[in-house]
């Protein structure tokens, strides 16, 4: 028996795909599923869903789950997939159900949660997935640090969101002993966003790790003669400026171009700017040491 149109019409918009309650607001018995199923018109993938052809593009296969488990919705890396944030072009499914959900789907990783409100579901191409930020902080529970930082960058970096989005997200769902909130929050805080994040907290825990390095103590918000400027840190006899990048990347973004602009005009009148992000203090105080003591050597002949 030839597939009727109806079905195609509906499977083509779900990666074709169809559920057994689709089919029955077809008209559809559920005897007339199950005969349909037997001479192989209907291929059973999960629990209530049917291929009724095979669509090549890689995003149809996360229909299947969707069409059959109950409000589901595509999330951390596949959501990160459809949403563009590279490299997760060609994931897995992967989607996220109510933690009282108790049905599982073939080749696809589901998540439990009771937390995932209406605020961090929108569409795409008719797929529910995951928020921008709420894929964010959905990825801080199956990434490592380095990488969570890596994607984090990236979509601030895009305008795909803001730090500030992002931490409310951290904010309404982020708690003690929830898998990622930990490693999330200490990556915005990384970045510029947090209660430690200050430039006054930056400069005094910069200011600690040059002495702690054995440097000497660097004169704090200097201004070179003749310039138009005010350095956070320098060590004038070696005309070297230091300057502590808080990395809050609205304002980084905006203001990239004038800090380089500044650090050409220092080094017209012989200045060396470095710069060091929160990062690198916390978690490459020695190399930061290093880096300005090699220079102070250089520049005063030691």
């Amino acid at each position: 028996m030839a597939i009727e149109s109806s079905w195609v019409a509906q499977a083509a918009r779900q990666g074709g795909y169809i559920s057994r309650r689709q089919l029955r607001d077809l008209g559809y018995s559920d005897s007339s599923i199950d005969r349909r199923v037997q001479a192989h018109e209907l291929t059973p993938v999960g629990h209530g869903v049917y291929q009724v052809f095979v669509d090549i593009d890689p995003k149809a296969s996360l229909w299947a789950p969707i069409l059959g488990l109950s409000d589901a919705v595509v999330s951390h890396r596949a959501a990160a997939g459809l949403h563009g944030i590279s490299p997760f072009e060609r994931s897995r499914p992967e989607v996220t159900v109510h933690a009282a959900a108790a049905y599982r789907m073939q080749e696809t990783t589901v998540h439990r949660v009771r937390d995932l409100t209406a605020q961090h579901r929108m569409r795409l191409g008719g797929l529910p997935v995951t928020t921008i930020a709420r894929t964010v902080f959905d990825l801080a529970t199956v990434l490592d640090a380095d990488r969570l930082g890596r994607v984090i960058e990236d979509v601030v970096l895009a305008r795909m969101a803001t730090l500030d989005e992002l931490q409310l997200v951290v904010d309404e769902v982020g708690r003690r002993g929830k898998p990622g909130t930990s490693r999330i929050r200490d990556a915005l805080e990384s970045r510029g966003i947090g209660p430690i994040s200050s430039a006054t907290a930056l400069e005094r825990l910069g200011r600690q790790v040059l002495i702690d390095g054995g440097l000497p103590v660097p004169v704090a918000q200097y201004q070179p003669h003749g310039l138009k400027l005010t350095l956070d840190a320098a060590y004038p006899e070696a005309r070297l400026g230091i300057e502590w990048d808080s990395l809050r990347w609205h304002s980084r973004l905006e203001r990239f171009e004038t800090d380089r602009r500044r650090d050409r005009a220092a080094a017209e009148r012989g200045w060396l700017v470095l710069r060091f992000t929160w990062d690198d203090l916390r978690n490459r105080p020695g190399e930061v040491c290093r880096q300005v003591r090699s220079v102070i050597d250089l520049r005063l002949g030691a």
